[in-house]
């Protein structure tokens, strides 16, 4: 699951500082894996160099309200990348935004864990353990009807894989372009879910980005 940003790694906290971690937990991937790094409070006046979308305060706060409104309490963003997008959301309302990507060893293990991060919460699984959500889950108080899945201009994510994995999720948020002839940028793109039966757009606005890009909240029926 390529992302769409440069890879980093995040352990549950929001200390600036390095500090030393056992490698060996790298080797404990079916169950993800949580690293330090440099938790960055996100601004949407300096966006991240490597986000894809830079919505302002308003685009922002209409999505924090979208979530708001359907009693998400928590959002697994699949594919987050720095988590730039993900970040600024949570900045505007109660509720647990948790990034999920891949983890990439590198040689220098401290580059690693001293990347900048946008999110106090990510999920570092490899690709044999993609799909291995339930017990991080757990580890929050919110109920399944209160989980949503995003997807944040990803390029290549399982999408389909998770949504058959868990088929309680009631709440789907697709960040991307459209679907053209040539097919999107982004898959899945905005629209994925717009011919399925089973699921029903609810809102869809546009959000700055370099080409057209639309947050799309799809309700399970």
């Amino acid at each position: 699951m390529p992302s769409k940003k440069a890879p980093y790694s995040l352990a549950p906290t929001r200390q600036s500082n390095r500090r030393s971690v056992n490698v060996s937990m790298t080797n404990n991937l079916s169950v993800g894996v949580d690293y330090p790094c440099r938790y960055v409070q996100p601004d949407p006046l300096e966006p991240s160099v490597h986000a894809c979308i830079q919505p302002d305060v308003d685009e922002i706060a209409a999505l924090a309200t979208i979530l708001s409104n359907a009693q998400v309490k928590m959002v697994f963003s699949i594919g987050c990348g720095d988590g730039y997008v993900e970040g600024l959301i949570q900045q505007h309302c109660n509720i647990t935004m948790v990034g999920v990507d891949l983890y990439q060893p590198r040689d220098d293990f401290e580059s690693y864990i001293s990347t900048t991060t946008y999110l106090p919460s990510v999920y570092r699984v490899d690709r044999s353990s993609l799909l291995d959500l339930d017990h991080y889950r757990a580890q929050h108080t919110a109920t399944k009807a209160e989980v949503a899945f995003m997807f944040c201009f990803g390029r290549r994510l399982p999408w389909q894989a998770y949504l058959r994995a868990f088929p309680w999720v009631q709440h789907v948020f697709i960040i991307a372009d459209r679907t053209t002839d040539s097919d999107s940028v982004a898959q899945p793109a905005c629209d994925a879910l717009s011919q399925q039966a089973s699921w029903r757009l609810g809102t869809s606005i546009p959000l700055k980005a370099a080409l057209p890009v639309f947050a799309c909240h799809y309700t399970k029926e």
